[in-house]
């Protein structure tokens, strides 16, 4: 049953949000629906077959893509593992083929729906590039949220894609304006030229980088709080950190309620999981169970729908309790646990400092590595760069976790500051005074 507003506005607005078919890039937009929804607006959510029920669930009226901009999530996942390429060429090949490829006919989507329905502003995710020309031809206002670190980037910060923590003084500088050059360059040239021809034959301005065309300059909604970002020189008034994103409102009926107190027993209980992305559980999820087990923790393992075929890899030992489900909510799992050991995913990662929880990452695809590093570098989690680990790997890191100098204050600080910004009540305060202003 949908959500109904709790109070009406004297004037109400029209909001469109369109998100990338991915899981988590959908997801992630429902605190700002959910808030928007509950202050009487209008909600038209342009989205992926897949997620058109959660949509109405939560009060905001479904727009189907055209398949020519509709993709599974399987699908995004055979560009970031199973191939023979380097990561490089796959980064390149998925730019290509879902990023930029895309771009074109979600604008061409986009503003056949703006037209018919007149939204007072528009929300996007950073990978859904045909939102920044279909709002410049439309002229509708454009907001966006960061879901993954923070694009924007200077001399005195490490470039997305590098996976490096902050380095002072000249050197440092210089490091990351010839990082930044040969990422841009090298990694995402083509895919940035292809873009900016799509954007020439539209009258629209290029982009000096790809990182810019999925980044409003009017308002971006940074999905962490400013302590788990490195601090930059010349961040503009139009970039607000907003705290944890992640699900709200509606519970994911799949979920086993009770599965978080059947993982806690006397031990300590970690939680491990590695995403959706990434199903092939031997990666990190089975040596990291077997691992922990045996220094003493109880174990909650998501599966990503794969419980059944994975559950007899994961036997319990007489010395703690395994528990494996295909999915549960990540909140509940949180505030049971001590510990998340997780291939690096940006919300769930948010959602453990949030709720104070150390984090053990292991992964170097996509952005993890510098997901692992602004863990490392605000003290509140160690990262392992390698897809696959091995118990050995994930015991010298908890290890190097429990090692750590002051984790339990830098963990109270970070948690206390996610807890200090509501997404749901910032964000969409932001969007409606956006929508105002229009």
């Amino acid at each position: 049953m949908s959500r109904q507003p709790e109070k009406s506005l004297e004037r109400t607005s029209d909001f469109l949000v369109a998100t990338t078919p991915i899981t988590a890039h959908t997801l992630n937009a429902s605190k700002f629906v959910a808030h928007l929804v509950s202050q009487g607006h209008r909600v038209w959510w342009w989205c992926g077959a897949d997620f058109q029920s959660y949509v109405r669930d939560l009060g905001a009226i479904p727009l189907r893509m055209s398949s020519a901009c509709d993709y599974s999530i399987a699908r995004a996942a055979s560009y970031v593992r199973g191939s023979s390429l380097s990561a490089v060429a796959r980064v390149r090949r998925l730019y290509h083929d879902l990023i930029v490829g895309r771009a074109g006919a979600q604008c061409h989507d986009l503003l056949r729906i703006i037209q018919r329905i007149g939204p007072q502003a528009i929300l996007s995710d950073t990978l859904l590039l045909g939102a920044r020309p279909a709002a410049h031809l439309s002229g509708v206002p454009w907001a966006t949220f960061g879901d993954g670190p923070l694009l924007w980037s200077d001399e005195d910060t490490p470039p997305f894609g590098a996976g490096l923590k902050p380095m002072a003084g000249r050197a440092g500088r210089h490091r990351n304006r010839n990082v930044q050059s040969w990422i841009d360059n090298r990694v995402f040239g083509s895919a940035r030229a292809h873009y900016n021809k799509l954007c020439a034959r539209m009258g629209v301005e290029p982009v000096p980088n790809l990182r810019m065309a999925g980044l409003s300059p009017r308002l971006h909604l940074q999905g962490c709080a400013p302590s788990f970002e490195y601090p930059r020189s010349n961040l503009p008034d139009s970039v607000r950190f907003v705290g944890v994103l992640g699900t709200t409102g509606v519970r994911n009926s799949a979920s086993p309620g009770s599965a978080a107190s059947r993982g806690r027993g006397s031990r300590p209980l970690a939680f491990v999981t590695q995403g959706t992305v990434r199903p092939d559980l031997s990666e990190l999820a089975l040596p990291a169970t077997r691992a922990l087990v045996r220094e003493g923790y109880d174990v909650l393992v998501t599966a990503a729908g794969r419980a059944n075929e994975w559950r007899h890899e994961f036997a319990t030992s007489p010395e703690g309790g395994i528990v494996v489900v295909d999915r549960i909510d990540y909140a509940e799992a949180l505030a049971a646990a001590d510990l998340l050991v997780t291939n690096g995913g940006y919300t769930g990662v948010t959602m453990a400092l949030h709720a104070g929880v150390p984090v053990i990452q292991c992964g170097a695809t996509e952005e993890k590595a510098d997901i692992g590093a602004r863990l490392e570098w605000a003290g509140v989690g160690v990262a392992v760069r390698r897809t696959r680990a091995q118990p050995r790997t994930i015991r010298l890191a908890l290890g190097r976790l429990l090692g750590q100098v002051g984790l339990q204050s830098s963990l109270e600080r970070m948690s206390a500051e996610f807890r200090a910004h509501r997404a749901d009540e910032l964000g969409g305060r932001l969007l409606e005074n956006m929508a105002k202003v229009a």
